[in-house]
C-alpha cells in the first residue's frame, strides 16, 4: 500500500477528496488526497453523486451521512452546484462548513478567470491544467492559499513560463529540443565571432 507523505510526517489530511461531477453523474474532475484503490474511489464518486443530486435546492449543502462514511474518522461532504457541475469536498468532521463553502468559491473564480467563464468541456479538454491550477489551492489535502489574486498571479507567471518554453509547434520542449537549441546558439555565437 501507499502511504501519504503528510502521515509519515505525522500530519493528515484535512480535505480528502475533491470531486467536480457532471448533472448527468460523469466525473469531470476527482483528486482524492489519501490512498484509495480505484474501484472504491468510482463507488464513492457515485454514492456522492446519487446523494447530493437527490437533495432539494431549499437544503444546505452540507452533508454528514453514515452511507458517504469511506475512512477511518468521520467525514462530512459539502458541495455546490454551480452551472452544470457538482463540486464535491471531503473533509473531516472538524473542518468548517463556511469555509469549504468558501474554498469551493475560490476554486470557481479561479476557473472562471483562466477560462472566461465555466463550462463543463473547459474540465474535460483542459484537465492538466486545471488540476494543475487547483494544486496551487489544495495540496495533500491541506489548503495552501485562498487569495485568489496570488494564486492567479501564480498561475499566470506558470503560464507564461511555459509559453516562452514552448516551441514552434506549441508543444513544451524536450529534453532533446532543448540540447538542440543550445547548440544552434553555439553555432550562431561562432559564426559571430567569424565574421568580426
Amino acid at each position: 500500500k501507499e502511504v501519504s507523505c503528510l502521515l509519515f510526517l505525522g500530519l493528515e489530511s484535512m480535505i480528502k477528496a475533491l470531486i467536480i461531477v457532471s448533472m448527468n453523474g460523469q466525473p469531470r474532475l476527482s483528486k482524492f488526497y489519501d490512498y484509495i484503490d480505484m474501484d472504491k474511489r468510482k463507488d464513492i464518486i457515485r454514492k456522492i453523486y446519487d446523494v447530493v443530486v437527490k437533495r432539494s435546492d431549499k437544503l444546505c449543502n452540507f452533508v454528514e451521512e453514515k452511507s458517504l462514511q469511506f475512512w477511518n474518522e468521520p467525514t462530512k461532504v459539502v458541495y455546490r452546484k454551480v452551472s452544470s457541475i457538482y463540486v464535491c469536498i471531503v473533509a473531516d468532521e472538524s473542518e468548517s462548513e463556511l469555509g469549504l463553502l468558501d474554498l469551493i468559491q475560490v476554486l470557481m473564480d479561479i476557473l472562471d478567470e483562466s477560462f472566461d467563464g465555466l463550462r463543463e468541456y473547459d474540465l474535460i479538454y483542459n484537465i492538466d491544467k486545471v488540476h494543475s491550477m487547483f494544486d496551487e489551492v489544495i495540496m495533500g489535502g491541506l489548503v495552501l492559499e485562498t487569495n485568489v489574486d496570488k494564486i492567479m498571479a501564480t498561475i499566470n507567471a506558470k503560464n507564461s513560463l511555459e509559453y516562452k518554453m514552448e516551441d514552434s509547434s506549441g508543444r513544451l520542449p524536450t529534453v532533446k529540443w532543448l540540447e538542440e537549441k543550445k547548440k544552434k546558439k553555439k553555432k550562431k555565437k561562432k559564426k559571430k565571432k567569424k565574421k568580426k
